[in-house]
């Protein structure tokens, strides 16, 4: 399934992921379409239960910087319609850097 799932979501070709079931190395295509669909599910019901978009996997003990910018679109148009604001987050986590490491350092 994880190769099904990882081809899907690189490629997106039907063709590439029919042959890979036929030779046994993935799952059926429809299978894993089901399947894709399962885990956007998954993540929705946890935002809206969160009401926080969050990666499923976020760790505890790694350390994490934020950035927060604008989003701004406006191709200078005298009305409103073709414009756009909004807010931009974003998470990253340092693999390299763990918190007790990091503090020690400190």
């Amino acid at each position: 399934m994880y190769i099904g799932l990882i081809v899907h979501a690189q490629t997106r070709k039907r063709e590439l992921e029919v042959r890979l079931s036929y030779m046994g190395i993935s799952f059926t295509y429809d299978r894993v379409l089901r399947q894709s669909a399962q885990l956007r599910k998954t993540v929705m019901q946890q935002f809206h239960k969160d009401q926080v978009v969050c990666p499923p996997k976020m760790r505890g003990d790694i350390y994490r910087t934020a950035a927060v910018d604008n989003i701004d679109h406006n191709p200078t148009s005298t009305t409103s319609a073709e414009s756009f604001h909004g807010i931009g987050n974003s998470i990253l986590q340092h693999h390299a850097l763990r918190i007790k490491e990091l503090t020690a350092a400190l």
